[in-house]
């Protein structure tokens, strides 16, 4: 799942998605705008084996954050990697 931290970088969003989706990634961006802590218990409602931070500081670098939701791990990676890092999660 994706983590919305601004609505106005949902082009950036929907660029990791469409990535993501091409690879044959399952993933959705967190629908609506809320606190961190609430998209974090609803990415566990769903059972997503991870989650992406991709907030100004990530997207200024072009590297998002990854965080595996079973070890709690995270770290911060190129997009053209993020594939890969998530194949291993799931």
């Amino acid at each position: 799942m994706i983590c919305v931290f601004d609505k106005n970088s949902m082009r950036e969003y929907i660029y990791l998605q469409t990535m993501l989706r091409k690879a044959g990634v399952s993933v959705e961006i967190y629908p609506g705008e809320s606190k961190l802590k609430k998209q974090m218990e609803y990415a566990n409602k769903i059972k997503s084996p991870a989650v992406i931070f991709y907030g100004e500081n990530e997207i200024k670098s072009g590297k998002p954050t990854l965080r595996n939701l079973s070890s709690g791990e995270e770290k911060s990676i190129k997009i053209k990697e993020l594939i890969n890092e998530i194949k291993k999660i799931i």
